[in-house]
């Protein structure tokens, strides 16, 4: 059993692949190079400059938020890589974890949400005899409090292969495994790191246009 000092990780990394915004993104940024190659080609001077800081402040935007987000486990804790920043909530903090539109990750002292893995209202629903119905665990989530699991309405097994189902399931083991080999250690704090890489180019980007604006 890994003592207090042993912060080697108990459950391997996984990527959880983003539900939404790949496509457009790429897609976005080819239209955005179109866009600098056309403003380049057509103008000239301070026109010129402006055009390129404007689709360069695009191409910023859609990666932080159509690009960036993802959901992952890494270090045994669950990153939730959202536009503006990441959370690393360590396993052990993990009460209850549920995929609606967005994730949504409980702990004792707060909800924590990652937009990068969620599903559609389609996914959320299903056709049956008696009209739509919940699909199981889309609304149920995964409760973890206490010792055990709890599936609200379905069994602790994979129910298929969508992200969001995978997800639940993947972190509710990867939870119940951690605990059980740290049992007695204190779980480490939950940490938020500010996506500098996309916030600070943004500003640098917005204020220059400003000047440019200026003269």
């Amino acid at each position: 059993m890994p003592t207090p000092d042993d912060r080697r990780s108990v459950v391997g990394d996984v990527d959880f692949p983003p539900t939404s915004g790949t496509v457009t993104g790429w897609f976005g940024l080819l239209l955005v190079a179109v866009g600098v190659y056309v403003v380049v080609v057509e103008t000239s001077g301070l026109a010129t400059v402006r055009g390129v800081l404007v689709l360069l402040v695009v191409a910023v935007l859609v990666h932080a938020y159509l690009l960036r987000p993802r959901v992952s486990i890494a270090a045994d804790a669950l990153v939730l890589v959202n536009p503006l920043s990441t959370v690393h909530v360590p396993l052990q903090r993990v009460r209850y974890v549920t995929v609606r539109s967005v994730t949504k990750v409980s702990t004792e002292e707060r909800a924590y949400t990652g937009v990068g893995v969620g599903r559609t209202m389609r996914q959320m629903v299903r056709p049956s005899a008696e009209g739509v119905v919940p699909t199981p665990g889309a609304w149920g989530g995964r409760f973890l409090g206490g010792n055990g699991i709890g599936v609200p309405g379905g069994s602790s097994t994979p129910k298929s292969t969508e992200t969001a189902d995978l997800l639940e399931d993947t972190v509710a083991r990867a939870v119940l495994q951690v605990r059980d080999a740290r049992a007695g250690q204190e779980a480490p704090a939950v940490r938020r790191e500010w996506a500098l890489l996309d916030v600070v180019p943004a500003a640098v980007l917005v204020v220059a246009l400003v000047v440019t604006l200026a003269l």
